[in-house]
Parts: C-alpha cells; sequence; structure tokens
C-alpha cells in the first residue's frame, strides 16, 4: 500500500526530510567525540566555534570556556621548555594549537616575547663588536625567527638590530675607498632604508663610477665605417668604460672591416586576381515565377466565379436547396481569391524584367623576390696584441617587386635595390660588437677577485667590488655578501 501525505502537510514533511542536525549541534556532538577519545583541541575548537554559532547556549559557551583554559595551560606547558631556551620553532609548533584559536591571548604573547628575547640572546652572542661578517651573522640570525613568531615586539627588535648595524657600516665606510664605501652604505641601506637616504647612495656612486671607470679608446676602419667607434662601444660596455684619451693597451682596441662582393639573386612568380569589371542585364528569374503565380490566382478567380453562377442559379430555382449554402460560401472565397491575384498582379506589374548583373574578369601580374647578400670580416685586436677577434657575416637584404593592376586595386611595388649606406649600418654594427667583444675580455682579465666565498672582513673588499663591477657592468649588490634570501627594506 502507499501511503499519501495530506497536502497540507507536504511542506513540513519535505522541510524535516531535508534538513539534518544543525551546525550548532553537529560542533556539539564533535566536541563530545572528541573529549571521549582524549582529543583535547578537538574539543575547544568545537565547542569554541558552537558557542559562537549560539552566544546563548549557556552549557555549550560553558564548556568552551572550561575546554579552552585546559587548552591554553596544557599547550603553554608543553611550550615552556623550548620557548624558554628560544628554540623558534619547537616553541612555535607547541603554541600551534592554541594560538591557532587564541592568537591574541596575552599569556600565550609573553611566551612568543621570552623565545623571541632568548634567540636574539643568542643570536646577540654571535657578534664579538669587531667583525661585520659577525654582525651580519647575527642579524642573519635574529631574522630567521621572525617568520615564525610574528609578533610586533620582536618585529621592533629586529628593526632595531638593523638599524644598529645599518649605523656601524656608515660609519665604517667614511673612510673607505670609493667602491668599499658604495657597498658598505648599500648594504647599510639594505639593513634600514632610513639610515642612508638616496640622494647619499646616488652620491656614493657617482664617485665610484668616477674612479672605478677604464679609459677606452677604439678605432675603425673600413669603407663606410672608418672613425671613432669608442661612443658606441661604450653604450655597450656600460659604466665600466669611459672613452678618454690614454688608454692602456689592453684597453685600446683597433678594428679592420671590409666587405666581399655583392651577389644579387631574384625568382619570379606569376599571381593571378579576380575583380570586377563591368556589369550586364539578364532575363530576371523572378519575372517568369510571378507570371505563374499571377495567372494561378486568376484561374482560382475564374473557376471561382463559374461555380458561384451555377450555385446561384440553382438556388434560384430551389431555395431550399444546399446550393444556396454553397452560394454563401463561394462569395466569401471569391472575395479572398480576388484579393490574392490582385497582389500577384501588383507583384508582376512592380517586377523588372532584366536585372544588372555583375561580370568579373582574372587579372595575371608578375612579382619578383629579390636578395642581395654580401660577405663580410671584422677584425679587432687590443694594442697589447693579445687575444685577437676575427668574425665574419653575411648580410642580407630583401626586396618585393610587383606590377600594378590597377582595375583590380593591386598597386605597384617599385623596386628598392640596397645602396651603400645598407651595408655601412650592417658592418658597422659588426664592428662595435667585436670591439665590444675584445673590451669584455680585457676587463675579465681586470676582474682579479672574487665575492665567492669571501668574507667583508678580509682584506681585499675594494677589489672584490670592481671586479664584480667589471665582469657584470652592474653595481654589486649586498646579496653577494648577505645571501639571495636576505630581505632588503630598499
Amino acid at each position: 500500500m502507499q501511503t499519501r501525505l495530506i497536502p497540507a502537510l507536504l511542506p513540513l514533511a519535505i522541510l524535516i526530510g531535508a534538513c539534518g542536525p544543525s551546525p550548532f549541534t553537529q560542533h556539539v556532538e564533535a566536541a563530545k567525540a572528541a573529549k571521549a577519545r582524549g582529543d583535547l583541541y578537538g574539543e575547544a575548537s568545537n565547542y569554541d566555534a558552537a558557542c559562537q554559532l549560539e552566544p546563548k547556549e549557556k552549557e555549550a559557551c560553558a564548556a568552551a570556556t572550561d575546554a579552552m583554559a585546559r587548552l591554553k595551560k596544557a599547550t603553554l606547558a608543553a611550550g615552556k621548555v623550548p620557548c624558554e631556551a628560544g628554540q623558534i620553532d619547537a616553541c612555535v609548533k607547541e603554541l600551534a594549537p592554541f594560538r591557532g584559536l587564541r592568537g591574541t591571548d596575552a599569556d600565550l604573547l609573553t611566551m612568543l616575547d621570552v623565545a623571541g628575547q632568548a634567540h636574539a640572546k643568542e643570536c646577540a652572542g654571535m657578534d664579538d663588536g669587531k667583525s661585520l661578517d659577525a654582525n651580519v651573522v647575527s642579524v642573519v640570525c635574529l631574522e630567521e625567527a621572525q617568520q615564525p613568531l610574528s609578533i610586533s615586539t620582536y618585529d621592533a627588535l629586529v628593526r632595531d638590530r638593523r638599524t644598529a648595524s645599518a649605523q656601524r657600516l656608515v660609519t665604517l665606510s667614511d673612510k673607505k675607498a670609493s667602491g668599499e664605501r658604495w657597498f658598505l652604505r648599500r648594504t647599510a641601506q639594505c639593513l634600514s632604508a632610513n639610515v642612508v637616504p638616496d640622494n647619499d647612495m646616488h652620491a656614493a656612486e657617482a664617485e665610484f663610477l668616477r674612479t672605478a671607470a677604464i679609459p677606452i679608446s677604439v678605432g675603425i676602419s673600413g669603407p663606410g665605417v672608418a672613425g671613432d667607434g669608442c661612443a658606441l662601444t661604450q653604450g655597450k660596455i656600460g659604466p665600466r668604460a669611459v672613452c678618454a684619451p690614454g688608454a692602456q693597451s689592453d684597453f685600446q682596441v683597433t678594428v679592420a672591416a671590409r666587405l666581399g662582393s655583392v651577389n644579387h639573386t631574384f625568382s619570379e612568380e606569376v599571381k593571378s586576381v579576380r575583380y570586377k569589371s563591368g556589369t550586364r542585364q539578364v532575363p530576371n528569374p523572378q519575372k517568369a515565377d510571378r507570371e505563374r503565380a499571377y495567372l494561378d490566382a486568376q484561374r482560382d478567380v475564374d473557376n471561382t466565379e463559374a461555380e458561384l453562377a451555377t450555385a446561384q442559379h440553382n438556388c434560384s430555382s430551389n431555395p431550399r436547396s444546399s446550393d444556396c449554402s454553397r452560394a454563401r460560401y463561394l462569395q466569401s472565397s471569391l472575395s479572398s481569391y480576388r484579393s490574392s491575384r490582385d497582389s500577384a498582379r501588383n507583384r508582376l506589374r512592380d517586377t523588372p524584367a532584366t536585372v544588372t548583373e555583375d561580370v568579373y574578369s582574372d587579372a595575371n601580374y608578375r612579382v619578383r623576390y629579390h636578395e642581395w647578400t654580401v660577405p663580410s670580416t671584422v677584425s679587432a685586436r687590443r694594442g697589447s696584441g693579445r687575444d685577437p677577434v676575427e668574425s665574419h657575416d653575411s648580410f642580407v637584404y630583401k626586396d618585393v617587386e610587383q606590377e600594378a593592376v590597377p582595375q583590380a586595386g593591386v598597386p605597384r611595388d617599385p623596386l628598392d635595390p640596397p645602396n651603400s649606406s645598407t651595408w655601412d649600418r650592417s658592418l658597422l654594427a659588426q664592428s662595435i660588437a667585436a670591439s665590444t667583444a675584445t673590451l669584455d675580455r680585457a676587463f675579465a682579465e681586470a676582474a682579479t677577485c672574487s665575492f665567492e666565498g669571501a668574507s667583508i672582513d678580509a682584506p681585499g673588499l675594494e677589489c672584490r667590488v670592481r671586479s664584480t663591477f667589471y665582469t657584470s657592468s652592474a653595481m654589486p649588490q649586498p646579496t653577494l655578501w648577505l645571501g639571495k634570501k636576505f630581505r632588503c627594506e630598499k
């Protein structure tokens, strides 16, 4: 037997069947289950969620307060030893359950601060007050704990320590050579952006560039490119070079450039284009269709008129016959047929006998694809004669020549052959590339020191800064010393 629900009760039945336990009830049940299996965090977090959903449920909120207090006590007890010892990872791990629920709890923040102070004391012990390397190691040590602790008191401690280190670097830099002074100040700015103003950094950089840039000279000989190529070469090399007289032999470069014979080839292609060449008059295909439609409509009228006349005649002889009804029906139909005929006649009258049709034609035109090639050789040599550079290239110039088809809208594309300046530009670019490559070797040889594995305390910082500058043409950055993961403020 199939049970039927009374219509008035149907919405209530659907509601009862569709709804399960409320979120509040689900959290309470989850909390009870967690308590039964000894999961204090599960108990506290679920009772806490239930109380937030229903703050007026006193029993659940009392249970939440009790569970949270027990979780806090257990968490702080577990974190006490590692936190007081400054073992940041272990401390944060132990405090994580309660911290996730009550991150602003005063006792929790106090314990995190204790951990930060203990860790900071350990980091401070790495700095002997004399070694810059040790000073930076202590700052790096402090920073390692900043993200996991993530509390304002420790953040302030790190800022203060970075500022103190930056000020120490600035003071130390005052009596140093230009490269060392710039690097120490740039490192100080990385540690604390407010310690070194931008105009101070710009002045230090300008002084370093003035003293570190090496004079160079570049002379080029060859057709269309002979002359002083120093400015163009310096633009490629960057601020490590300056065009000036008195360059040492390794930084004096002479370039000899020459071109071979020009070879011209072309290929030809005939293309076709279709275009509208005129119009013509052709019979209108609609004319015959509309004549047939008119004749068919007239035939309907004629036939209906004949049938109507017969029905009317029979009706007059016998008013009771069915012909009288048929006569009335035919009279009504005749009006419709006549209207359709008149419309067909008007359409036929308005339809021209012929229509205009577009005429298309095809035209052929010739396209030529030209290519000129010329071999080149460039030799670059330092004044000392060391490591000469020779490069070979083949310059290519292409152009398309096309006949015009005005009636089809195809424009003429005239031939635009290369001239001497075309090859001169390419030959000059090759010459500058050769002089740049030659001087790159000279700068690499001038770089006699490396930052890799070196400390700031070790002698030769000026040499390391300049060597890095010579090999990269960029000012060396503090990450060379502080490490790539170190976070610079600026």
